[in-house]
């Protein structure tokens, strides 16, 4: 059954809707697996083979084999190297055919993917509500990258209804399999009070989760936390070390986020 994109108004309700939510895609979450792997098909088995030892134009004639008969796994793969331009000529527009072969099958990666390029308007019309209802899909089948993806539209209140609350459910689906830029996200939202309880300690430890992984954004909030004492003890040398570390991984004040923040 498909999660609503919008919560019911009245608290109570909306308090059961997210509970509801969270409780049936972390089960999928949990269930989600690659489903590359087990038997495959002869066409896919040997695309993936050359795709591996970087033939990829071997690897491309052996998934277009595959597309062409069905397999939603090859055109998936066949999308990415349409995308990336690896063994073909780069071309978006087909990329997103591929993944929009695939994603009608209901493969997760590629419904991910193909609202990546409708949310960035590449090789297809920028659509973030048609992006929205992609990455829902693929997030409801416990997919990280696109309950990531789901989780900024409502921050940002693209394609959908802007909701902080859901952003931090999606986050926090993200977040707990380690998808760096989620854990991010949900602990600034928790640092600023937004679609939660505003909670330090909860803040600092989503954002040290992901600052350990080096999310530069993470590392300097992490450095913010520990300079002012708040959710762990203040400490300067803690909170310079943070900084320190943020700079080397290309942090600069005020300036553009990083693409690692693109999911």
């Amino acid at each position: 059954m498909a999660v609503s994109l919008n919560r019911p108004q009245s608290k109570v309700a909306a308090r059961q809707y997210t509970g509801q939510l969270v409780d049936q895609v972390r089960r999928r979450s949990h269930a989600f697996v690659n489903t590359d792997e087990g038997a495959l098909p002869e066409w896919l088995s040997k695309g993936l083979q050359c795709k591996s030892s970087k033939a990829y134009e071997q690897a491309a004639s052996w998934f277009q084999q595959a597309a062409q008969a069905g397999d939603m796994r090859a055109q998936y793969h066949l999308a990415g190297l349409y995308r990336n331009g690896q063994g073909v000529s780069q071309d978006i527009a087909q990329a997103a055919y591929w993944y929009g072969k695939s994603a009608a099958q209901g493969y997760a990666r590629a419904q991910c993917n193909l609202g990546m390029l409708y949310r960035q308007g590449r090789g297809v019309s920028k659509d973030a509500v048609q992006a929205a209802m992609l990455f829902r899909r693929a997030a409801e089948q416990g997919h990280a990258k696109a309950q990531y993806g789901l989780g900024d539209l409502y921050r940002e209140g693209q394609g959908v209804a802007q909701d902080f609350g859901l952003a931090a459910t999606w986050f926090r689906l993200a977040a707990e399999q380690g998808h760096v830029p989620a854990q991010y996200r949900l602990g600034e939202l928790y640092r600023q009070g937004r679609g939660v309880e505003q909670d330090f300690a909860q803040a600092a430890n989503w954002l040290r989760q992901a600052a350990e992984q080096g999310c530069n954004l993470a590392q300097h909030s992490l450095g913010t936390l520990y300079e002012h004492g708040l959710g762990v003890p203040q400490d300067i040398v803690q909170a310079v070390t943070w900084f320190r570390k943020a700079v080397e991984h290309g942090y600069v004040e005020s300036g553009p986020e990083p693409r690692t923040l693109e999911g």
